[in-house]
């Protein structure tokens, strides 16, 4: 699916917000149309990088959509602050560091929406397959789906290595 310029894209880190929108560039990612930027980490901590997207139609499920996404980088050693929200409207916080694990691990988050947990909220997790490195066996595989506790907590154990982070 393309991808139109998003509404927003920030980076977090420690009390910092950023703007990134402007510095964003057409590309194109697996055949779609998508956009791409660089950002120089100068200094040790944790960059969040957060994207809201502009919201899709989907026939389908007669709903609009938006796919917000928030990815945690490590930089320097410095791994302080993965674990705290940023305050978008819809967002994971991770319960487990989303960066440094290994194919099998478990993930767990806790799904928020204006800053309060969400009993019962369905997760859809999908595996980045950009290099189409991975063959699912069946169409359920393609996305898996896990439904969060009455505290809005989930847990997905990772059939593959994430490549180093965990978008959420």
């Amino acid at each position: 699916m393309d991808l139109v310029k998003p509404k927003a894209f920030f980076m977090v880190a420690g009390d910092k917000k950023t703007d990134l929108l402007p510095a964003l560039k057409e590309t194109t990612v697996m055949n779609h149309a998508s956009w791409t930027t660089e950002v120089p980490i100068k200094r040790p901590g944790v960059y969040t990088f957060v994207m809201e997207p502009t919201p899709y139609w989907e026939p389908a499920e007669d709903v609009s959509i938006i796919h917000y996404t928030k990815t945690l980088i490590a930089a320097f050693g410095d791994d302080q602050g993965w674990d705290e929200p940023v305050g978008i409207a819809t967002e994971i916080v991770p319960l487990t560091r989303p960066f440094g694990n290994y194919a099998g691990n478990s993930f767990s988050g806790q799904v928020l929406l204006k800053g309060k947990p969400v009993p019962g909220a369905e997760v859809e997790v999908e595996l980045y397959n950009k290099d189409k490195k991975f063959k699912a066996p069946s169409d359920y595989h393609v996305t898996q789906v896990v439904k969060a506790d009455e505290n809005g907590v989930f847990t997905f154990s990772c059939p593959q290595a994430a490549g180093g982070d965990l978008p959420l």
